[in-house]
Order: C-alpha cells, then sequence, then structure tokens
C-alpha cells in the first residue's frame, strides 16, 4: 500500500513542470500538484508569455462568466455559489484543453494556482459577505492573465 502511494505521489510530482519533455499531444489534465503556490508571476523579460490558443478561448470563456455576474444585480450567497459552479466548469475546461509546456506553461501555472485557490475560498463561503470577497479576489486574480500572457 506504501508503495503505491509513493508511486502515485511521484507520477502527481512528476506530471508537471518537470525535467522531462512533453509531446505535444500530451493533454495535461491535473494542475492542482503543488501544495504551495509558486511565487513570483512576471512578465517574461518585459514581454507577455505565449498562452496557446484553447488556454485564450478558455480564459476568454472564464472572463466572460466574471462579466455576465459583474453585470447582474444578484449579489445572494446562492448567486455567489452559483458562479462559482460556473466558473469551476470554465476552469476545469481550461485545464483539460491544456497542451501548453514549457516555462510559458510554468508561468501558467503561478496565474492558475492562486486562481483555483480563491475559487476554492468562494465555493466554501457560508454568508454572501464572504462570499463576496472571495468573488472580488477571484475576478482580479483571473483578470490578471491578460496583463501576462497573450
Amino acid at each position: 500500500m506504501k508503495k503505491l502511494l509513493l508511486i502515485a505521489l511521484a507520477v502527481v510530482f512528476m506530471s508537471c513542470g518537470g525535467p522531462e519533455e512533453k509531446s505535444a499531444g500530451d493533454v495535461h489534465t491535473e494542475h492542482q500538484h503543488q501544495t504551495a503556490a509558486p511565487t513570483g508571476l512576471a512578465l517574461n523579460n518585459g514581454v507577455k508569455w505565449k498562452a496557446d490558443a484553447a488556454t485564450n478561448t478558455n480564459v476568454k470563456a472564464v472572463v466572460s462568466v466574471l462579466d455576465a455576474f459583474n453585470a447582474s444585480s444578484a449579489r445572494s450567497l446562492d448567486d455567489y455559489l452559483g458562479v462559482a459552479t460556473k466558473l469551476q466548469v470554465s476552469l476545469d475546461k481550461l485545464i483539460g484543453d491544456c497542451k501548453m509546456q514549457g516555462p510559458d506553461h510554468d508561468a501558467l501555472h503561478l496565474w492558475l494556482h492562486p486562481l483555483l485557490e480563491r475559487l476554492d475560498a468562494l465555493m466554501a463561503s457560508t454568508t454572501a459577505d464572504e462570499a463576496r470577497l472571495a468573488y472580488k479576489a477571484v475576478d482580479e486574480q483571473a483578470r490578471l492573465y491578460n496583463i501576462y500572457f497573450e
């Protein structure tokens, strides 16, 4: 049993950002493998990181969910939890479609990991005020994408 657990953990930690090369056809399905969010999201020597078309399309879908919610007057706890579910679906698609690799992919993790943490906090909210603050953090993190990626 311990060997199986160790093998599973090794696979998770080596599946992304490790030294081995992945083919362009490999699909990356797990983005939450790190226990601590890496720090230091910054431009790539003053220019934006390159994201693939699928990632850009999926991020636009996430931002569309945020824009629609921001344009509405819905602000109950149920409203926030509903938008959290929609965001989770959009992020699941983004993660499922991910084929990026290399430094650009690593930079994507620096944006995505905090976004997923903030979304988890939103989904765990128990009051409308708590949800409002968590939603604001999700919205702010999601909108950083266009600052750092093209």
